[in-house]
């Protein structure tokens, strides 16, 4: 329930399948922590939630399947034109 709540507070849309994925192309990270030990997942396009557990695609087409109550953070990525460049502009 919150992984799709915050999910919709970022702007994610519910797809086919019963995936919720963000728009524009844009990736987020999820964090997720279990008996004190962390896991970051990269570069996810979409995640999907039945009956507590959570599916996570990322953008190289891997599925992570972890417990939903065990996400404690999401990151949301910026789209890429709106990504700042190293250097000077």
């Amino acid at each position: 329930e919150s992984l799709t709540a915050i999910l919709e507070a970022a702007g994610a849309k519910p797809g086919e399948g019963g995936w919720i994925s963000l728009a524009d192309g844009r990736a987020m990270t999820l964090h997720l922590v279990r008996a004190g030990v962390g896991l970051q997942i990269g570069r996810v396009e979409a995640v999907r939630e039945v009956s507590g557990l959570a599916r996570a695609r990322t953008q190289k087409g891997e599925e992570y399947v972890f417990s939903a109550a065990d996400v404690f953070a999401v990151l949301v990525e910026a789209p890429a034109a709106q990504a700042r460049k190293a250097g000077f502009v």
